[in-house]
């Protein structure tokens, strides 16, 4: 209670200007968490302009980079050498005259099936080349590839693989890793536009800035100078009248009493 029997005035509240500072608070931490989520995904993949490539299709020294990008998902050329050359030992070299059926033969790439025997490609196609006597039939034979050299036809050397070649570009240490460099960019940028709009919205959390409610206008008493106090939104009885300045005080002759200041602004007691 003041010196004058009036009580103090209460602090002042800020108020957002719009929505409420809960919704502000929650979309600024949501914000700030997703941005920083972006850029430390960003920064920990790193960007590589070649990558998803095969080491067969790209030349590691040429693959512009960035923090490492390229070795994401673990790339590397040297161990992917390793499981090339490991995967080559493990291929299987196939018997072909141990195979007994038509099936089991033609399941094998190196195995030719004929005369109810199963025997090596190379072998048959070596047999069926050196039966032509001219470089005519040599060109005519259906049944393997002959080349006529030097008076003679014969069967090129086979590249035809010992077992399954390894399918390189499945390993993951064949192949380049990271973000392409518009996903590294992109990525990084609008994590820092997300994290920077978080900060912002901070902002409606406090509230401050054009966060805030603006004050109400000030309206004036008759003389132009003094501010009136109130607006006066309660019932005014005959025992009193509001003045100038918003301000209901008692008739003269009735007894002073406390009357409240219902709705105005600011919410205080007066006589």
């Amino acid at each position: 209670m003041g010196d004058d029997g009036i009580p103090p005035m209460p602090p002042k509240v800020m108020k957002v200007r719009c929505m409420s500072k809960e919704f502000w608070v929650g979309l600024s931490g949501l914000c700030i968490t997703v941005g920083l989520v972006g850029i430390i995904y960003a920064g920990a993949t790193g960007g590589c302009e070649c990558t998803g490539k095969c080491v067969w299709e790209l030349n590691v020294d040429d693959c512009w980079s960035v923090n490492d990008g390229c070795s994401g998902g673990g790339f590397s050329a040297y161990k992917c050498q390793k499981r090339v050359a490991a995967a080559e030992a493990d291929r299987v070299i196939v018997d072909c005259k141990s195979l007994q059926t038509i099936r089991d033969c033609g399941a094998q790439d190196t195995c030719f099936y004929q005369n109810d025997k199963c025997m090596e490609r190379d072998t048959y196609a070596k047999g069926q080349c050196a039966l032509a006597i001219s470089a005519d039939q040599c060109a005519s034979v259906t049944a393997a590839k002959c080349e006529w050299t030097r008076g003679s036809c014969a069967a090129p050397a086979s590249s035809l693989p010992q077992g399954p070649a390894p399918d390189v570009c499945s390993y993951p240490e064949c192949i380049a890793g990271g973000l392409s460099t518009n996903g590294f960019f992109g990525g990084l940028f609008i994590g820092i536009m997300i994290f920077i709009a978080g900060i912002v919205f901070a902002c409606g959390a406090i509230p401050m800035f054009c966060f805030v409610e603006p004050p109400p206008s000030v309206v004036y008493g008759p003389d132009g100078t003094t501010p009136k106090l109130f607006t006066y939104k309660g019932e005014i009885t005959d025992d009193c009248f509001e003045n100038d300045y918003g301000i209901v005080l008692s008739k003269p002759g009735y007894p002073k009493r406390m009357r409240a200041q219902a709705g105005g602004f600011p919410s205080r007691p007066t006589w």
